[in-house]
Order: C-alpha cells, then sequence, then structure tokens
C-alpha cells in the first residue's frame, strides 16, 4: 500500500523475527522512500524511535511486548531503532513510531524537525461499540469540530488522526473504525496483524510438562 503526497510513501510489509521462540510481525518502510527524502533508497538508511503511553515499570503487558518484539524485528533487518529519551535533545530521527495516540501539539513538533509520525493505536472498546453508538459518536465527533468552540473539540484528542503521516491497525475492521469514527485518511491506514507463537507452527514443540505430546487429561467432575 502507498500513502499520500504527505505521508509515508514506501510500501507497508510484515517481516517474521524468531526472538525466543516465537514468530512476530513488523510494519516497516519498505524501499525507505520518504516523501522529499531524496537519496535515500536503502531501509537500513532509516532510524526510527519508539515511544508509547504508558511506561513499563507501571503495568508490563501485551503493549510491551508488541512494542519489544517490533523493534527486535526492525534491527533483525537492518533497521535502527531505539527509544524516544525524553531527556535527550540532541537524540535524532527519521520516523517516530508511537503506541498509543500520540498529542497533536508533539506531532506538530516532530513535523518542524522534518521527522515523520507512524501511530499504532488499539481501538478494542471502539470496536464493542454497537452501530447505534458508534453512529452518535461519530454525529457527536461531526459537531464538536464543526460547530462548538475549537478549544472544546481540541480536549477529545481527535485532531492527531489527521495529522499524523501513517497509522498501522492490527485488522480491516480497525481500518475503517479509524477512518469512520475519527476521520484518518484510508490510504494512510496500514493493516499489520499480530504475530504468532512459533510453537503453534512445530507440533513437535507442543508438549505438556509430563513430556508427552497428547494434551493433559480434563478434570473430573468431582473437581469442579
Amino acid at each position: 500500500m502507498r500513502g499520500g503526497q504527505n505521508g509515508i510513501s514506501g510500501e507497508i510489509f510484515c517481516c517474521r523475527c524468531r526472538d525466543s521462540g516465537a514468530v512476530h510481525l513488523a510494519a516497516v518502510i519498505r524501499r525507505n522512500r520518504i516523501a522529499r527524502w531524496p537519496g535515500k533508497r536503502h531501509i537500513a538508511g532509516v532510524k526510527i524511535l519508539v515511544n508509547c503511553t504508558l511506561p513499563f515499570a507501571l503495568a508490563h503487558g501485551g503493549q510491551a511486548i508488541q512494542i519489544q518484539q517490533t523493534m527486535a524485528a526492525l534491527a533483525q533487518i537492518g533497521v535502527t531503532v531505539e527509544p524516544l529519551r525524553w531527556w535527550d535533545e540532541n537524540q535524532r530521527g527519521d520516523l517516530i513510531h508511537y503506541f498509543g495516540r500520540m498529542p497533536a501539539d508533539q506531532i506538530h513538533f516532530a513535523h518542524q524537525k522534518k521527522i515523520k509520525v507512524l501511530i499504532a493505536d488499539l481501538l478494542t472498546a471502539q470496536g464493542s461499540q454497537t452501530p447505534r453508538q458508534r453512529l452518535i459518536r461519530r454525529l457527536f465527533r461531526w459537531g464538536a469540530e464543526h460547530l462548538a468552540p475549537r478549544g472544546f473539540a481540541a480536549a477529545f484528542q481527535w485532531e492527531p488522526y489527521r495529522l499524523a503521516d501513517g497509522f498501522t491497525v492490527l485488522t480491516d475492521w480497525e481500518k475503517w473504525l479509524m477512518h469512520y469514527k475519527f476521520g484518518a485518511a484510508t490510504e494512510k491506514i496500514f493493516v499489520v496483524p499480530n504475530g504468532v507463537e512459533e510453537v503453534f507452527f512445530n507440533p513437535k514443540k507442543r508438549r505438556v510438562a509430563n513430556g508427552s505430546s497428547a494434551p493433559p487429561p480434563l478434570p473430573s467432575a468431582s473437581a469442579c
């Protein structure tokens, strides 16, 4: 897929990486052809800075693992990738891969430094809403952005979906939601499914603790 004129114009593809017995997928720029970046033709020339909304020390979970394995996959194919160091004013990069919803003012600052922004935002709650709930929220967003004072709409942080240069989502459903609910341009949204543990592709490794490849017996009714 290709992004718009002002966004990420390189193709997006999936890269499998083995790390601790797992197969992971990472979204990367295939040809390293970012709009208005002449002379860089190889992916190894890209430097990606990774950031997220939740510190690992506060709640280590699925997002932390996804970030760690994405960084490992990118490094394995030759991409320079490192965490965004908030204390380092001299850190440089070509693209910020932000897990979560990056604040609009930070996106503006990144663009001032000629840094592209790629957002990976999970829409689990939005995907669980009913069609009526989604329609009501869509109408509310339209009214807030077109009829209410500018500061009122800014509080809901919808603007990042129009400012970012690209987005990654896990499913086509999330892609549709991001466009329908928040107005993100479909040509900027790339579907990159989650990775799958390698054990599911290798039956020989699917062994239980007792050394048998058969599943453990079900508990008896008296044990319930």
